[in-house]
């Protein structure tokens, strides 16, 4: 059995339809905002893989302590988390369909969260712009648009889109961080899992240029 040795790094948590926890200095409470191209305010430091359970320290976006957020953090199977509050016990919950959370007692898929590593984010910000990135179906010599969440109705939790493919979050977590660290020019075979079971998708990633958000 191989040992892995756990790194330290900044996280940040993806809802089951693509939001981002962040921490609105405005409204000083936290929101879940739709996925963009850049990096939100909002992650914690902490040794990867995650503990089982801890109450970590959150950041906002310049790097300053953000206070009394008081969530813990525990980790639950397929790499997603669950929020808890501190002292009240109940589950951070997120609206796929507006920016506002709320509290529940319960763990079901609005209270389950994707732990993305900076390289992971990057490699989604990246997927995600066209300027960025040249992404071709191998094999078939087609150029596929741009990484976007597909519609709530499509009722498909961690999942992903080009095009019309669909794939899993939570399986292709490794290609994603593998395609953060990606310097300008170079490409990469990569083959995605589908959001199906049994489904592959052999890609060829081309890093075009650096990040605005980098």
């Amino acid at each position: 059995m191989t040992n892995i040795s756990p790194s330290f790094e900044n996280i940040w948590f993806l809802d089951s339809h693509g939001r981002v926890l962040c921490y609105a200095h405005a409204q000083k409470k936290v929101l879940c905002v739709p996925f963009q191209g850049l990096f939100v305010g909002g992650s914690i430091m902490s040794p990867h893989p995650l503990p089982r359970k801890f109450l970590p320290q959150w950041y906002d976006i310049f790097g300053d302590i953000i206070p009394d957020v008081g969530l813990n953090v525990i980790s639950l199977d397929e790499n997603l988390v669950a929020l808890q509050r501190e002292g009240i016990w109940d589950y951070l919950r997120s609206d796929p369909e507006g920016c506002d959370v709320s509290f529940s007692g319960d763990i079901g898929s609005r209270e389950k969260f994707c732990p993305l590593t900076r390289d992971v984010y990057t490699g989604m910000l990246l997927l995600s712009s066209q300027y960025m990135t040249k992404i071709v179906f191998h094999g078939h010599n087609v150029e596929l648009p741009s990484l976007f969440f597909p519609d709530f109705n499509e009722h498909k939790m961690f999942c992903i889109a080009m095009g019309r493919v669909r794939l899993s979050i939570l399986a292709n977590l490794e290609n994603f961080a593998d395609i953060g660290r990606l310097s300008v020019g170079e490409t990469k075979r990569y083959s995605f899992v589908g959001y199906k079971a049994g489904r592959y998708y052999d890609v060829d990633v081309t890093r075009l240029k650096q990040g605005s958000f980098e």
